[in-house]
């Protein structure tokens, strides 16, 4: 193991407390749900189903739904899988929820502190973790792929008990411990621990520990999974191959890595499958150390995800609204986007003109509305109810919502892209018939952008995003001739890519049969 690996879980070891007070103070911020706050610290909400369970992480709404997309896939091919969907955001837990078949449960995605995720995969003890896109956390991406060693660590177990006579304790109120060869273990109230082999061990709070072998385990949960194990070889966690899938990383992040290679290869040596969304992102994982043999170009499974849906009744009531105003949405903005896109709105001059824009982070709402007031532009916002007639812009800041604003505005700014965060996903507006504008960070979505060339406007500024108003927007609503050719341009170079998820999925299941 790197010495930098061994320092950040050694770290991660300690980071308990500090984890909770950081929850604690995003809660009092409403960026976790304090209702479900012990997910994030590996405490699960749900029971575990009964057979075969396939982990699929995405951090956020975009990769929440590719996760959902392939949960589809693979399910319709294997009919008895049961899927455990996590992911890190507000956003992308209330988006997935009514989209969630019967075979798929949520959960938040633990933080990155050791307790907290060995606490979660002693619940969920998952047969496959896939991890989407580029979430790298080292203590969950260890964790998960030491957990493949628990079967021959259970059995060294079983086998000393037997020879020792050590048998499992319990004491009511306190801590049951047998201990063996030197080990120097501590309990906490209610643990059942089985101990052989000098391994050094810390059980707390409703744990049920199983160590042998002389590692450095904990493994935790209130469900009384290790117990389970201890006396039911046939039930004992086999382990979890990982897998990254639709996985990018930018130039940017590999240079990020230089500070510690060794800990970016052992990082990489986790993995047993690894589908890159493309030829660049591929080269760039085996540049940090993945196995040339486990690396393929997968594609872009978002490519593949429906468009997000719209409720037919207020799709109605806004287009009744708008009426034949030209109509444009600056989606998935970051500061200074919205400047920007206000800037644009005044100088197109374009009479009757509706700016929608749907900030990336919908608590950003009021502060929009703001800025659109500071420029003497009348403004509502859909969160407060209100609707958009008799606006200058309407402030999107609910969730859930893009696909009723891409349905009603016929040309959208794809944000992320001018803020230097990388671009959003253009698939969505481009599936929904709209033509595109975007600024020029668009990193994440690289191959996407590149393939919109020539139907998509590149703006840099508002004088250039403004003239792409003039260019796009009939005046009696809809899109000019040249702007309507653009999107069915769009839409085709974007057409979806079931191959990618056809091929994603397969390689999943191949992975869970040991066959990959």
């Amino acid at each position: 193991m790197s010495p930098a690996l061994a320092c950040y879980l050694a770290a991660s070891r300690l980071a308990a407390p500090l984890a909770r007070l950081l929850l604690a103070r995003r809660a009092a911020r409403g960026k976790e749900d304090k209702a479900r706050l012990g997910e994030r610290m590996g405490r699960p909400g749900l029971p575990r189903p009964d057979g075969p369970l396939v982990w699929l992480h995405g951090a956020s709404v975009g990769e929440a739904l590719a996760a959902l997309a392939l949960i589809a896939r693979m399910g319709a091919a294997r009919p008895g899988l049961q899927f455990l969907l996590t992911t890190g955001t507000l956003t992308s837990a209330r988006m997935v929820a009514p989209l969630m078949p019967p075979t798929a449960r949520h959960q938040f995605a633990p933080l990155d502190a050791w307790a907290f995720v060995t606490r979660f995969l002693a619940h969920w003890r998952p047969d496959l973790a896939a991890r989407i896109d580029s979430e790298l956390w080292p203590a969950t991406l260890v964790a998960t792929a030491q957990a493949a060693t628990w079967r021959a660590a259970h059995g060294r177990a079983r086998r000393d008990a037997r020879g020792s006579g050590i048998g499992e304790a319990q004491a009511a109120g306190g801590a049951g411990v047998s201990g063996a060869g030197g080990a120097d273990v501590s309990g906490a109230a209610r643990a059942d621990v089985m101990v052989t082999g000098g391994a050094d061990v810390v059980g707390a709070g409703g744990a049920d520990v199983v160590v042998a072998g002389g590692a450095d385990v904990v493994v935790a949960g209130g469900d009384g999974a290790a117990r389970r194990a201890a006396r039911d070889p046939a039930g004992a966690w086999r382990g979890a191959p990982l897998a990254l899938v639709n996985g990018r990383i930018s130039a940017r992040s590999q240079r990020g890595w230089a500070w510690a290679p060794g800990m970016a290869r052992a990082l990489m040596a986790r993995f047993s499958l690894i589908l890159a969304q493309d030829a660049a992102s591929a080269a760039r994982f085996m540049a940090l150390g993945a196995d040339p043999a486990r690396v393929r170009v997968g594609g872009a499974l978002k490519a593949a995800a429906p468009p997000p849906a719209a409720d037919p009744e207020a799709l109605a009531s806004v287009r009744a609204a708008a009426g034949a105003r030209p109509v444009w949405v600056a989606a998935s903005t970051h500061a200074p986007e919205e400047a920007l896109a206000l800037a644009a709105h005044a100088q197109s001059a374009i009479p009757g003109l509706l700016t929608i824009i749907a900030p990336r982070h919908p608590e950003r709402g009021a502060a929009v509305a703001a800025l659109a007031r500071g420029a003497g532009l009348t403004v509502t916002r859909r969160s407060a109810g209100q609707g958009i007639d008799g606006a200058a812009v309407h402030v999107a800041d609910t969730l859930g919502e893009m696909g009723l604003w891409y349905r009603l505005a016929p040309f959208a700014f794809i944000g992320g892209s001018v803020a230097e965060i990388g671009g959003h996903n253009p698939y969505e507006p481009a599936a929904l018939g709209a033509a595109l504008a975007h600024g020029p960070h668009v990193a994440n979505f690289a191959d996407a952008y590149a393939a919109l060339d020539g139907a998509a406007r590149r703006v840099t500024d508002a004088g250039e995003l403004a003239a792409a108003l003039v260019w796009a927007l009939a005046p009696g609503g809809g899109l000019t001739p040249q702007a309507a050719a653009a999107a069915r341009a769009g839409a085709a170079a974007l057409a979806p890519d079931t191959d990618a998820l056809d091929a994603a999925a397969a390689s999943l299941l191949a992975l869970l049969d040991g066959r990959g």
